[in-house]
């Protein structure tokens, strides 16, 4: 398997610049912000797993700690959601399995793969990363509603730029 360890260095820069200088400002009601970066961890080849994972979802979670002051709870909603990809991949997994080197995205597998797949992976970073923030269980409606609310908007943008990104590659 080839990587483009280049191209994944700018994307990783670029989708944490993204997320601290547009989306973390984003607050819909008080109570919604997307977290757009966490498509840098979907994204990566199926194969992309181990201790590497955890390693690269720590340093993206902690860099967007680093420019947010938020004392790693992007890092640990990031080693969460990395720890966990393995077991959604199998559970989505095609019935053939997956090809060698397929990065998980709406061109290679599907809109319906790719739905279920991510929702998954954002529902329980967003879950961890909320319920790090209040640490306490009496707040578990309360956390639950925010990560579902702002998966879902999460979940539209990064679906939204899947398109964008799957058309424009098709046109070349």
């Amino acid at each position: 398997m080839r990587i483009d360890i280049l191209g994944y260095i700018l994307r990783f820069v670029f989708l944490v610049a993204l997320q601290v200088l547009v989306f973390n400002h984003i607050h819909l009601f008080d109570f919604v912000t997307p977290f757009v970066y966490i498509v840098f961890l979907i994204t990566l080849p199926v194969e992309f797993t181990g201790g590497l994972l955890l390693l690269v979802a720590f340093g993206l979670g902690f860099s967007v700690d680093l420019f947010t002051n938020t004392l790693g709870m992007h890092a640990s909603a990031c080693v969460m959601a990395a720890f966990v990809r393995p077991f959604i991949l199998n559970l989505t997994a095609p019935r053939d399995g997956y090809e060698f080197g397929v990065k998980p995205s709406i061109q290679e597998l599907g809109i319906g793969w790719f739905l279920t797949f991510s929702s998954l992976l954002i529902i329980i970073h967003h879950f961890t990363l909320y319920l790090v923030e209040v640490l306490r269980f009496t707040e578990l409606f309360r956390v639950l509603g925010k990560a579902l609310a702002s998966g879902v908007l999460t979940l539209i943008i990064i679906t939204v730029l899947q398109l964008l990104n799957s058309k424009n590659t098709r046109d070349k």
